[in-house]
C-alpha cells in the first residue's frame, strides 16, 4: 500500500502523463533529398506538396526566398478554444526586407488566424521570433526575444493557453502576454515558409514545424 504521500505523488506524476500536449501535426523535414512532399507524422497525415524555391536535403527543408508547402485538410487539427503550441526549429542568416515583409514559418489558415513568424525590428537590423493570433475573443501579435539570424539553430515556439500567449526561444520564455484569445480556426490550405499565395517568403532552411493540443 502506498502512503499518502508516495500516493499524492504518484497521482501528480500520473496527472502530469495524461495533461501532456499530444503532437497534432509534424513535419520532420527528413524525406529524401529532392523529394517535392514532406510527410506529416501527426495522426491527420497532412502531407505538405512544395512548390517554387523550396527543396528538400534529406534532413532540413531549405527555402531560398521563393518557395512555399502547403497542405490540405488542415480542418482536421480542429484546435478550437484548447491550448496549443507551434513549434519550429530553423536557421537562417538574412533578415527579412521591406520587400519580402516578415517570414512566415507557419500559417495555419490563409488570413492568419494562427501563425509563427519571424519580424524585422530596430529598422530591419534585427530579426524576432512572433506569435499571430485571431481568434473568436481577441486578436494578437506577440513579438520578442534575441536577434536570430545568426546562421546559428533556433528553436521557437509559441504557446497560448486558456488566458495567455507566450514566445519561448531556445527554451526561455521571452514575450508573455494575458489574454484570452478564444477560438480559432484552420482553414486550406496550412502554409510552410510563406503564405499561400507565396508572399512573405523564407529564406532559410527548417529542421521541423510541429503543432501541439492541449
Amino acid at each position: 500500500m502506498l502512503v499518502p504521500s508516495l500516493l499524492t505523488a504518484a497521482m501528480v506524476a500520473a496527472s502530469a502523463l495524461t495533461s501532456s500536449p499530444a503532437l497534432v501535426a509534424g513535419w520532420e523535414m527528413n524525406d529524401p533529398a529532392g523529394s517535392t512532399t514532406v510527410a506529416d507524422s501527426g495522426p491527420s497525415h497532412l502531407t505538405g506538396i512544395l512548390k517554387g524555391g523550396v527543396k528538400t536535403t534529406g534532413s532540413t527543408l531549405a527555402f531560398s526566398g521563393n518557395g512555399v508547402v502547403t497542405a490540405t485538410g488542415s480542418s482536421k487539427l480542429a484546435l478550437g478554444s484548447q491550448p496549443f503550441t507551434m513549434e519550429t526549429r530553423l536557421r537562417f542568416s538574412k533578415v527579412p526586407n521591406a520587400t519580402v515583409g516578415d517570414y512566415d514559418i507557419l500559417r495555419g489558415t490563409p488570413g492568419g488566424g494562427w501563425r509563427l513568424e519571424i519580424v524585422a525590428r530596430k529598422k530591419r537590423t534585427i530579426a524576432v521570433a512572433a506569435c499571430g493570433y485571431a481568434g473568436s475573443k481577441a486578436k494578437l501579435l506577440l513579438t520578442g526575444g534575441p536577434h536570430l539570424a545568426d546562421g546559428a539553430w533556433h528553436v521557437v515556439r509559441c504557446v497560448k493557453t486558456d488566458t495567455s500567449v507566450s514566445v519561448v526561444v531556445d527554451g526561455v520564455e521571452v514575450a508573455k502576454r494575458a489574454i484570452v484569445i478564444g477560438s480559432v480556426t484552420t482553414k486550406d490550405p496550412l502554409a510552410i515558409g510563406a503564405k499561400p499565395t507565396g508572399a512573405d517568403p523564407y529564406t532559410g532552411e527548417l529542421d521541423y514545424v510541429r503543432v501541439y493540443a492541449g
